[in-house]
């Protein structure tokens, strides 16, 4: 009671954060379904009455939690491109490195992150979002390659390459998240580098 009384009292984004972080919590334990409006309630020791509030309904907190997430990866790596050297493949080096750390390899954020992919398959709300996320990281991701390959080359070149570096990126994360020993996220973020060295500078530079 003393926690729900405290709850509260605190500022709406606050209140806000709070529940959208019990959802990624119920999802990672529970998946989609099974998180119901009275068991992320229960998971944020607060009445559903609060959720709906803040809210309206389930589907517009999973909306809320998939801006959530999304904002995390892209602060993420924002903060990895702002702390490197003004060089291209230092740059994209640290972006790579970004998506293979924490909290962009837990199995909490992986988890929720499958959870939310799966729902879009279905849902249009959660598919609309997926899809400006979506365009948003290709087009941090195109801008790099392009700052490597050069401003020269025709933009119909970048598209497909920016589409086959996301594709294994998301494949080799999606690698690290259901292998059974862990692999190595450096030897991942390695990988996916090489990618780039001995195929795409190669051919269009």
């Amino acid at each position: 009671m003393n926690q729900r009384r405290s709850f509260s009292r605190e500022e709406p984004e606050i209140r806000r954060r709070a529940l959208i972080e019990a959802l990624l919590r119920c999802l990672a334990k529970h998946g989609h379904a099974r998180s119901s409006v009275r068991t992320i309630a229960a998971e944020a020791d607060v009445s559903p009455g609060l959720i709906r509030h803040h809210f309206g309904e389930k589907n517009q907190l999973v909306v809320a939690a998939y801006r959530y997430l999304s904002d995390q990866l892209f602060n993420h790596i924002s903060a990895a491109l702002d702390a490197c050297p003004p060089d291209p493949r230092a740059r994209l080096r640290a972006f790579v490195k970004a998506r293979f750390t924490a909290p962009v390899v837990s199995r909490d954020y992986v988890t929720a992150w499958l959870v939310l992919w799966g729902v879009a398959m279905t849902d249009p709300d959660i598919r609309t979002v997926h899809r400006e996320v979506d365009e948003q990281y290709r087009e941090l991701t195109g801008h790099l390659l392009r700052d490597i390959i050069g401003e020269a080359r025709d933009t119909r070149e970048i598209g497909p390459l920016t589409r086959e570096f996301t594709a294994l990126l998301n494949g080799l994360w999606l690698e690290w998240s259901l292998s059974a020993d862990g692999l190595d996220p450096d030897v991942l973020s390695d990988m996916s580098l090489n990618f780039i060295d001995r195929t795409a500078v190669r051919e269009l530079t």
